[in-house]
Formats: C-alpha cells, structure tokens, sequence
C-alpha cells in the first residue's frame, strides 16, 4: 500500500503543489489483465484493470485531492522517483496523471504540457518514494513551436513545382544532350 501527503503548496500566484509518496508502487505494465471466455461458441478476450492498480490510482487520487484544483490550466510536472529495485521509472507517469484527474487536481492529462522524470537509485531504501512536483505552466513559445513555424514558412518560400510536360520522353532527354 502507498501512503502519500501533501507536503507543500504555494500562492494563488505561483500555484505549486508538492507532493510525496511512500510505499510499493504499481506500474502501467500491471495495469490491464485479461482473460478469454467462451460466449455462444465463439472465444471472447475480457480485459479488466487490475485490482492492485485500481488501489494504487485511488490512493494517489486521495493525496491529489487534498491540492487545490488547476482545472483547465497548462501544467507542468516533475516527477521523482527513487526505487530499491530496478525497474522502469516511466512506467509509473500514467498512473500518477489518472490519479490526478481522479482526485481532480486536473481536469485531463492533456493540460500536462511538460512530464520530467528524475530517477534515483537508493540502495538502503526498503520501500519505493514518490515526489511529484505539479505548478502552473509559465508562459512561453516552445523550441518546437519556433522550429515549426520557420519549417512552415520556408516552405511557403519555396518556388512552384515545374509543370509537368506532356511531351514525349524522347524529345525531353534529347534536349539534354
């Protein structure tokens, strides 16, 4: 079982929210189960969430209730995880952004507009630690937004294709040589 607190939060202004975890987590890899079935002669897969994810996400939800909501702003989220044993460190941001929209600290992942991970390695540690950072996105033009509009607009500045010629393809190569 996971335990988590809240255990900062900040301003109307800045609106930062940390947030720290301890216990066994569950990773997405541990999310779907599934079995087949037989219905009227014909094999049916059922997929289903698995109950150990099902009481991870709802664990997280209830810390990530305890912030206060950022609805339908821009987010950005650092996520840092230090686990005993090696395994995956981003298989743990899906159920940390279903909690978060369980738990109403946002509206839809989609508002999470930056995710970093920083992974650490404990070898003393007897459990695994969660700290996740969620604030405000700060405005700004992303890289990608500058790199795609020169793309765009370099594009536009291309000169037109050349008409394609509807005379023989003997005439064309002749008039080469």
């Amino acid at each position: 079982m996971i335990k988590g607190k809240m255990i900062s939060h900040s301003d109307e202004k800045s609106r930062e929210h940390v947030f720290f975890f301890t216990g066994k987590t569950v990773s997405v890899n541990k999310w779907l189960a599934g079995r087949v079935i037989k219905n009227h002669g014909k094999h049916v897969a059922i997929l289903y969430k698995r109950p150990e994810y099902v009481r991870f996400v709802n664990s997280l939800a209830a810390t990530f209730s305890k912030g206060k909501s950022f609805e339908n702003r821009k987010v950005d989220c650092v996520v840092t995880v230090y686990l005993p044993e090696r395994q995956d460190s981003d298989s743990i941001i899906k159920p940390i952004l279903d909690a978060m929209e369980l738990g109403g600290l946002i509206k839809n992942d989609k508002n999470v507009r930056d995710i970093q991970i920083v992974r650490g390695y404990h070898a003393h540690a007897e459990t695994d630690c969660v700290i996740v950072r969620l604030r405000k996105a700060e405005k700004r033009v992303d890289d990608l937004e500058k790199i795609m509009s020169a793309v765009f607009d370099q594009q536009e500045a291309l000169p037109e294709k050349p008409k394609e010629s509807t005379e023989p393809l003997q005439q064309q190569t002749s008039e080469l040589f």
